[in-house]
């Protein structure tokens, strides 16, 4: 019969995880047996399941992603984020643009958005963006 084999971490390579017919079958058609045999299971990228760390400080977790193998973006500003003109420079007159706003409740220093987003998979060494309060 036909023998194939899966990735199967619960059994040493090459052992019968699965045979047709079952043992001690009686009405077998014929002589053939098909088995199922285990192989090494495919090792998977090592990731995990992006926290929210909205409205947390971002002093709380900015030593926590790097220690836990992620890399951390320069924070971002949410006024110099939501904007792709140059900050204007003391004592010149801006033009008149209307400045982005942030979340005003927030206190300086906490995150206010961030990505990948909460729920995000994130492989292993990802880099992680937060944009926090000033």
């Amino acid at each position: 019969g036909d023998v194939l084999a899966i990735p199967y971490a619960y059994a040493p390579e090459d052992t019968v995880i699965a045979q047709t017919p079952l043992a001690r079958a009686t009405d077998v058609q014929g002589p053939s047996i098909a088995i199922l045999t285990a192989q090494p299971a495919v090792p998977q990228e090592q990731a995990s399941v992006m926290p929210d760390l909205t409205w947390e400080t971002v002093t709380a977790f900015a030593r926590a992603i790097i220690h836990a193998g992620f890399k951390l973006a320069p924070l971002q500003n949410p006024i110099i984020a939501a904007t792709s003109q140059p900050q204007a420079v003391p004592g010149a007159t801006a033009a008149a643009t209307p400045a982005p706003t942030t979340q005003s409740s927030a206190p300086a220093g906490t995150v206010i958005s961030q990505s990948p987003p909460a729920g995000s998979l994130i492989p292993a060494g990802a880099t992680i963006q937060l944009t926090v309060q000033p």
